[in-house]
C-alpha cells in the first residue's frame, strides 16, 4: 500500500450524485468530498480535482495513512489478497499430497505384485526356510545363545498366554455364570 499521490489517485471511489433542478451535486462519501455545478462534466471534474487537493494536503502533512481507502481496495488488502494466498498454499499441499499418493499407490502396487504369486503360503514358506537356513548356518554357542533369548521370551510371555488360555477354555455359560 502506497502513500503517495499517486497510488491515491489510481483508487477507484463510489461517487455518489444527486440532481437538485439545474444543478448536479457529486459527493464521495469516504472523502467526505462534496461538489456542484450545473453540468455534469464540470462537477465530475471539478470532484477530481478537489479529491486530488485532499490527496495533495494529507500527503504533503505527513498524514497519508488516515486517508480513508475506497470499499473495494479494504477489501482486496484485508480479505482477498489473505485468501489468494490461502489458495495457493493450499494448492502446493493438495498437490504435494496427490504426488505422494501416487507414489505410495506405485510402492504398494509394486510389493503386491511381488507378494501376489507366491501368496500367503509362499511368503510362510520363504520365511521357514531363511529360519532353517540360518540355525544350519551358525555355530553350536549362537544356537545355544538363540535358545537362551527364546526362553527368556516365552517366559516373559507365559503370563500373557495363560490369561488368553482362560478365555479359550470357557464356554459361554461359563463365563456369564461368573458375573
Amino acid at each position: 500500500m502506497g502513500n503517495d499521490i499517486d497510488y491515491f489517485k489510481t483508487l477507484s471511489y463510489d461517487v455518489l450524485l444527486k440532481k437538485d433542478g439545474p444543478i448536479f451535486r457529486l459527493c464521495i462519501p469516504e472523502l467526505s468530498c462534496v461538489v456542484e455545478d450545473g453540468e455534469i462534466s464540470a462537477a465530475y471534474e471539478k470532484l477530481e480535482r478537489k479529491k486530488e487537493d485532499i490527496f495533495r494536503d494529507m500527503v504533503s502533512s505527513d498524514m497519508a495513512e488516515v486517508i480513508q481507502r475506497p470499499r473495494q481496495a479494504i477489501i482486496s488488502e484485508t480479505v482477498l489478497s489473505p485468501l489468494y494466498s490461502f489458495i495457493a498454499k493450499a494448492a502446493v499441499v493438495c498437490g504435494l499430497i496427490f504426488i505422494s499418493s501416487l507414489a505410495t499407490v506405485y510402492v504398494v502396487h509394486d510389493s503386491v505384485k511381488q507378494f501376489a504369486p507366491t501368496g500367503l503360503i509362499g511368503l510362510i514358506r520363504n520365511q521357514a526356510v531363511q529360519v532353517r537356513h540360518g540355525l544350519a548356518d551358525m555355530t553350536d554357542d549362537e544356537r545355544t545363545e538363540l535358545q537362551l533369548k527364546i526362553r527368556a521370551t516365552v517366559l516373559e510371555v507365559k503370563p500373557f498366554i495363560d490369561e488368553i488360555k482362560v478365555l479359550w477354555n470357557e464356554t459361554p455359560r461359563q463365563a456369564s455364570s461368573k458375573e
